[in-house]
């Protein structure tokens, strides 16, 4: 598939200007140097099949900010339904106006998902002490 890269660098110059620094990598498991990653899952063999390994990254990396980008979305999505896989999706092409007001989504998605897996942890080393039902009849 041929890319047209001018959404990126609308990203690109996006980072910079407001004085950040951008790194491009081909791996997930790069990720953990950064506090947020815009992930291109079109050059990543599409969305379907980038399902799997954001749930992956998600787990493992609950603090790191993602937004997933792709031809392949309807629309823009900066709600909460998949927070299981990334923060906000963005519909390439990017512009910088819809761009702009995603990362406060971003931000407070991701927020959300870290009290989620916060309550979820909570929750399981809570239910360690609560006895089972046959242990409460005996």
């Amino acid at each position: 598939m041929t890319r047209d890269y001018k959404s990126l660098d609308i990203l690109t110059q996006w980072v910079r200007a407001i004085g950040g620094s951008i790194s491009w990598s081909g791996v997930l498991e790069d990720a953990n140097r950064f506090s947020w990653v815009a992930i291109d899952l079109d050059s990543m063999g599409g969305a379907i099949k980038m399902v799997g390994p954001l749930v992956s990254l998600r787990k493992n990396l609950p603090h790191l900010q993602v937004m997933a980008l792709s031809s392949e979305f309807s629309a823009d999505d900066l709600g909460s339904d998949r927070l299981a896989a990334c923060d906000i999706c963005l519909r390439l092409p990017l512009s910088y106006e819809r761009l702009e007001g995603s990362f406060s989504w971003m931000y407070y998605n991701n927020q959300t998902w870290r009290n989620r897996v916060y309550d979820m942890t909570a929750y399981k080393s809570n239910s360690q002490h609560i006895p089972s039902p046959e242990a409460v009849q005996s």
